[in-house]
Formats: C-alpha cells, sequence, structure tokens
C-alpha cells in the first residue's frame, strides 16, 4: 500500500506532535497511555487493504482514546493539548478515506462475480495444538485481483471481514511459525461455492511424523531419527506417557532400554475448506 490513507503521516504526526511535547518527568502512569496510543497507531501503519472493517475499527479506538486523554485536566492549555487536536483532525480524515475507498471496493462487487464474504482461518500444529505466535499470509486468486491477507494468529484463529472474492477459486496460505525447524509452512486449496454474506472456513493442520523407539536415553533416539531442535517447540518427546520438557532430560541415561516417543513435524500443511 502506498499509504494512500496517510496512516505513516498520522503516526509521525503524533510522535512530533504530542510523544516529543511530554513532560520528560511524566510519571509511568501517567505516561503509559500516550504510549499505547502509539503503539495503536504502529498497528494502524501495519494493516493493508482490502482490511477496511480493521481499519475503522483502530481509528475509532484511536479517536476514543485521543479524546479521553484530551479530557485530562493535566494537559489541558498545553501544547500536548493542540497536538492531539491535530492528530484528532488527521485521524478523522483518515477514516474518512477508508470509508470512501472501501465504498468503492463494495460497489466492484456488484459489477463482477465477486462476493463480500468473512473469511475465518484455523491452524493446527503437528502436536494438534492451536498455533500461536505465528503470522499467516493468505492470498485470494480472485479476479480482478488477488486480494492479499496478512495477520498475527492468536489461539490457532484468524479472521478477516468483508472481503471481495469470487465464490470458488484458489486459496494461497503461507504460515510463519516462531522455530527453527520447519519455520514456514505453504499450501493450496481449492476453494467452492462461497455465497454473499456467508464466511469462507479454511482449516490448516500440520502434518505429523510420529516414531516409538526403545532406547537407553531420548538423546539417541533423536540422533538416530535425525530429530533437531528444541525440546517442546521443533519436537515432543516421552518416556512412557511422561513427558520430556528439557535438555538436561534428554541426556539422561538408564542401564535398561526405556520405550520412547517422537512427535516431529514433516514441513507440509493439510488445509480442508469448512
Amino acid at each position: 500500500m502506498a499509504d494512500k490513507f496517510g496512516f505513516e503521516k498520522l503516526k509521525d504526526l503524533y510522535f512530533k506532535s504530542v510523544t516529543k511535547e511530554l513532560d520528560p518527568k511524566m510519571t509511568f502512569g501517567d505516561a503509559t497511555p500516550f504510549m499505547e496510543l502509539t503503539n495503536l497507531f504502529e498497528v494502524i501503519a501495519d494493516i493493508e487493504e482490502p482490511l477496511y472493517e480493521e481499519m475503522k475499527l483502530k481509528l475509532d479506538l484511536a479517536s476514543k482514546t485521543i479524546k479521553k486523554l484530551s479530557s485530562d485536566k493535566k494537559i489541558k492549555g498545553t501544547t500536548v493539548e493542540k497536538g492531539l487536536a491535530k492528530v484528532a483532525t488527521s485521524v478523522d480524515k483518515a477514516k474518512a478515506e477508508v470509508v470512501k475507498v472501501e465504498k468503492a471496493y463494495k460497489k466492484e462487487s456488484e459489477a463482477t462475480k465477486v462476493v463480500e464474504v468473512d473469511i475465518s482461518f484455523h491452524a493446527k500444529d503437528y502436536y494438534n495444538n492451536d498455533v500461536g505466535a505465528a503470522k499467516l499470509e493468505l492470498t485470494i486468486d480472485s479476479n480482478p485481483y488477488p486480494v492479499k491477507l496478512s495477520q498475527m494468529i492468536s489461539n490457532g484463529n484468524v479472521r478477516f471481514r468483508n472481503i471481495l472474492i469470487e465464490p470458488s477459486g484458489n486459496a494461497h496460505v503461507v504460515l510463519k511459525l516462531n522455530r527453527k525447524v520447519h519455520p514456514t509452512l505453504s499450501q493450496n486449496l481449492g476453494y467452492k461455492n462461497v455465497g454473499k454474506g456467508a464466511t469462507l472456513l479454511i482449516s490448516a493442520k500440520e502434518d505429523v511424523t510420529k516414531v516409538e523407539m526403545a532406547s537407553t536415553s531420548a538423546r539417541k533416539v533423536l540422533d538416530t531419527k535425525g530429530v533437531k531442535g528444541s525440546v517442546g517447540v521443533d519436537f515432543k518427546i516421552f518416556q512412557g506417557s511422561s513427558e520430556i520438557e528439557t535438555t538436561k532430560a534428554l541426556e539422561e541415561t538408564s542401564q535398561v532400554e526405556m520405550k520412547y516417543t517422537v512427535y516431529y513435524p514433516q514441513g507440509t500443511l493439510e488445509l480442508t475448506q469448512g
């Protein structure tokens, strides 16, 4: 996005007009809401089209926060109050531009075969846990141009609202995970028959390799099977029914062979609709 909504300028204006004008002796509690607003403008600047609904929600939150800060008696008559007024005006202008572009975006659906839907994405990792601390990049090959969406995953879920796509088409998923082994997963899904106002549900499940082996230590099992990475993150290993969770425990040996079970990712992803 070439910053058609002025989000980057908005972020810079807040810094120059408000953040730089704050009293350096301000207490942590008094400064916290100003810092939170800084973070909010960072988030807004990273939102890309066509997530217009998300843009409007975050801009409304910024307006609400500015109004609350401006009502504080401690900043009345200060340069900070004047700075907040400038930022508030720019926030309103940015939202007006978002609304304008969103209307044109929706009007386009009336002249083409695309439909407006929500897209809900859910991901499970190789051990069937909800994926967290990961980034989803989703591309829908829809005419007249592809729809490109990205967002961090929370508790395995991401939802995109009011997106224009063709009723049937191809979705390309890229998952970027916070780990060393197979940190990036990708796969295509051919979806079908999504109606106007409906939700395209995409479920992702990471493929797993499970091995069982008797050995005198967990380390020998991992070395034999070529399993690498951090215990509990890049793989899971059990001695009987007890999970081994520390590097130290991996190195412990016994006089007799014990049964170990290892789960680790194949580096592939399975996608399903619904």
